[in-house]
């Protein structure tokens, strides 16, 4: 479900002329790969909420330089008890950490 978020939104972004998980691969110049470290529900007091964080590193495929890597996290409270309330926040979560990735991406101006 994580890839396949990361892959729709990256891909909607238009950062890139292609997006694919790393199963559909094609050659390319980059290869964007991560770890999910978290994704759990957090209990406090009278709280709770969703958190999620991705180890990233993004590669230049011809030299596996690594032109880009960091940790992203995010924390996204729930609204209700109801049980769809974790799947909505952590999915926000994993949307609000593309998001971030997108940021830094289009900010790190990658030349293939």
């Amino acid at each position: 479900m994580v890839t396949r978020v990361f892959v729709d939104l990256l891909h909607t972004a238009g950062l890139f002329q292609q997006v694919t998980a790393a199963d559909d691969l094609q050659p390319s110049a980059w290869m964007l790969s991560g770890n999910v470290i978290r994704f759990d529900e957090v209990r406090e007091a009278r709280t709770r909420r969703a958190e999620c964080g991705v180890r990233l590193e993004l590669r230049r495929v011809r030299d596996e330089h690594v032109l880009w890597a960091d940790v992203l996290t995010a924390s996204v409270p729930l609204v209700s008890d109801a049980p769809a309330a974790l799947a909505q926040a952590m999915s926000q979560a994993v949307q609000e950490i593309v998001g971030r990735l997108i940021g830094q991406l289009a900010a790190a101006r990658l030349q293939p």
